[in-house]
C-alpha cells in the first residue's frame, strides 16, 4: 500500500495513479484510490504491483480522470 499525502488539495475525490519511466509516456503500473481529507491534508492511499518493474528511478503520476498528470519522483528499491 502506499499512501501519497498532499498540503492541499480539490478534497476527495478518485484519483488515478501511475509509475512511468523517468521520461513519461506509457505507464509501467496504474490503479485508481479515493482521495480524502484528512486535517487539511489530501491523502491518497494506492495499491500497486511493482513486481515486475526494477529497481531505479521513476516518477509518480496523480491526476483526477481526464486531466493532466503531476508528476513526482521516486526511487524504488
Amino acid at each position: 500500500m502506499f499512501r501519497f499525502t498532499f498540503r492541499k488539495g480539490a478534497g476527495p475525490a478518485i484519483m488515478n495513479v501511475a509509475i512511468f519511466h523517468e521520461e513519461p509516456t506509457e505507464p509501467l503500473a496504474t490503479t485508481m484510490g479515493a482521495a480524502t481529507m484528512e486535517n487539511d491534508k489530501t491523502i491518497i492511499k494506492v495499491t500497486l504491483d511493482l513486481s515486475r518493474i526494477a529497481p531505479g528511478n521513476y516518477l509518480v503520476g496523480i491526476r483526477l480522470p481526464g486531466n493532466d498528470w503531476s508528476y513526482y519522483r521516486v526511487v524504488l528499491k
